[in-house]
């Protein structure tokens, strides 16, 4: 694989200085005797709300084409990438069918790190140009980069579409089951303090005594009466909540062994 790459200590430097070493290094790398286009690509995921875009800036000459699209799905930031680069390769057929090579600009290091080692959707394998790829900062003042980071953000998803592999999906369900899981803690959280404050206990009491791990997790949540998969579990397995709570707390109350600690 081709690939060229522009010092990521370029974000240090004074505004127009990157970009001005951006076009330089294209000028190195561009054939003269060869029509080549340049094609900067760029992804953007966000979680709230859910959304994938992908936006891509193409240069021909003096001619020069946006194109972008977006779901509204939580992808990896690598399929948003690959979708960039995907739509831009359509875009330039269509831009410049007569171009024998092709300049992929990109921010994204692990797509590169992907590449090098062999790896490429088929629809790239296909491409008839000559691809070389170019490693440009994001966020350094370089244009053309920056003009598709732009454009992946207001990437349309009424008007876009995306075919999800299996890839995709599981890191969907994933994603998600990582922020209901984190919403329930949430709430289970804030119930544990609401319910602590009806039974008279200071917060922190179980912190405070010998308790530690999971016999403090088990004791704070029988004394708050709110029950965690996890902690349901342990209750089971030591014979149901009335023997879990003789083996932490004796015969006595939660607000008893609340106010000896």
């Amino acid at each position: 694989m081709a690939c060229h790459s522009l010092d990521r200590s370029c974000r240090e430097w004074p505004p127009g200085v990157a970009n001005a070493a951006f076009e330089e290094l294209l000028d190195e790398i561009h054939d003269r005797d060869t029509a080549t286009l340049v094609l900067a690509t760029d992804g953007s995921v966000t979680r709230d709300p859910p959304r994938s875009g992908w936006g891509c800036f193409l240069r021909y000459g003096e001619s020069t084409r946006c194109t972008s699209g977006a779901c509204r799905l939580t992808l990896s930031s690598m399929r948003a990438e690959m979708e960039a680069v995907t739509l831009g390769l359509c875009a330039a057929r269509e831009l410049a069918p007569d171009a024998e090579h092709i300049i992929i600009a990109t921010d994204s290091q692990s797509l590169l790190r992907k590449l090098d080692t062999g790896w490429s959707p088929p629809e790239w394998q296909q491409v008839p140009q000559r691809i070389t790829w170019l490693y440009c900062p994001g966020h350094s003042g370089i244009s053309m980069n920056e003009k598709a980071d732009r454009l992946a953000g207001e990437g349309s998803s009424a008007t876009s579409r995306i075919v999800l592999s299996a890839s995709d999906i599981r890191h969907i369900v994933n994603d998600y089951q990582r922020e209901a899981e984190a919403q329930e803690a949430l709430h289970r959280g804030s119930r544990e303090v609401e319910r602590m404050v009806e039974r008279g206990l200071r917060r922190g009491w179980v912190a405070k005594s010998h308790r530690r791990g999971a016999v403090g997790r088990l004791a704070c949540q029988l004394a708050c009466g709110t029950i965690s998969r996890r902690t349901l579990a342990d209750v089971q397995s030591v014979g149901g909540a009335e023997a879990a709570w003789t083996r932490i707390f004796g015969s006595r109350s939660a607000s008893e062994a609340a106010a000896e600690e």
